[in-house]
């Protein structure tokens, strides 16, 4: 009889411990390079069309958590990854005639993951 009472004690304890708050760590990084065009028409003679591009580069390094609520290790894990995006955005901006600027980001974000 103890036995049994301490098998249903010890499987009660075992199942309440299994879902529990579990939080994932990533740390993100992010690689990019921004390329800025600027253009101008000139007024010639006076001024020349110009057509200027600058080129640089960023590295930059986050840690992001997610808190999952009363889950197991083996779904915590399941939605916990590794993972690498490529992405891309462009931003132009012009006045008619006066100048225009194109700004274009490219880069990857990696996320290596894990559960704490």
């Amino acid at each position: 009889m103890k036995n049994t009472l301490t098998i249903i004690f010890l499987s009660g304890l075992f199942f309440s411990a299994c879902k529990k708050d579990r939080v994932c760590e990533c740390t993100v990084t992010t690689s990019s390079t921004t390329s800025t065009r600027t253009q101008l028409p000139g007024f010639p003679p006076l001024l020349p069309e110009t057509d200027t591009t600058f080129v640089s580069s960023a590295i930059t390094t986050m840690i992001e958590k997610t808190t999952y609520q009363d889950v197991s290790k083996k779904k915590a894990k399941f939605n916990c990854v590794d993972k690498e995006e490529t992405f891309s955005n462009s931003a132009p901006t012009s006045i008619p005639g006066i100048f225009t600027i194109n700004t274009t980001t490219t880069g990857k974000r990696t996320y290596v993951c894990s559960i704490e």
